[in-house]
């Protein structure tokens, strides 16, 4: 007898929840938890690729705005810690040029670090440095220093039939160089 009782519950139970699994409400519900969910995983997705990435899609023909395979490789591999110490003044197209290319150089690599001086609001440490001129770079790794300055980043270049002076950009190549 005592069973028998306690199975008429659980059959008012079970479709109760039957009922409960047919209405509108709990449908509608479910989708929006599943669509929530989704939007989620989709956030996270684009938020992983964006972490990883430096951020910037090169649609240029030459891959002007990109490193290469070989620099990423040196940069991957590097055993010591090098300070990068850009000497430039703010706002400047070639200060931007410089500044790209080296930002996703330290993205590239935890042993890279980046400091922008502006060398007319600190004399004294481009007098440390011994810089004259804006645009030059320091590589720093302990006792060893490496300057680059703005002739071997940025050279003329003059083509027949062309008025204007031209300079090509030799950011990648340089930079590499100085911390290889």
């Amino acid at each position: 007898m005592l069973s028998g009782r306690r199975e008429a519950p659980r059959i008012c139970e079970r479709e109760f929840s039957m009922n409960l699994l047919k209405t509108r409400q709990f449908k509608y519900g479910t989708n929006a938890i599943v669509f929530t969910l989704v939007v989620v995983a989709i956030c996270l997705i684009l938020y992983g690729f964006a972490y990883h990435s430096s951020g910037r899609l090169d649609l240029t023909e030459n891959k002007v705005f990109s490193i290469s395979k070989k620099t990423i490789e040196i940069l991957k591999s590097l055993d010591r810690d090098i300070s990068i110490i850009q000497f430039s003044r703010p706002g400047e197209l070639k200060t931007r040029q410089i500044s790209d290319l080296l930002k996703s150089y330290v993205v590239k690599s935890s042993r890279l670090s980046l400091t922008n001086i502006d060398p007319e609001q600190d004399p004294i440490a481009a007098e440390k440095y011994n810089v004259r001129e804006l645009n030059t770079i320091v590589f720093e790794s302990g006792e060893n220093k490496k300057i680059v300055g703005p002739r071997e980043i940025f050279v003329p270049s003059y083509q027949p039939g062309q008025r204007e002076k031209t300079e090509d950009f030799f950011g990648e190549k340089v930079f590499t160089n100085a911390i290889y």
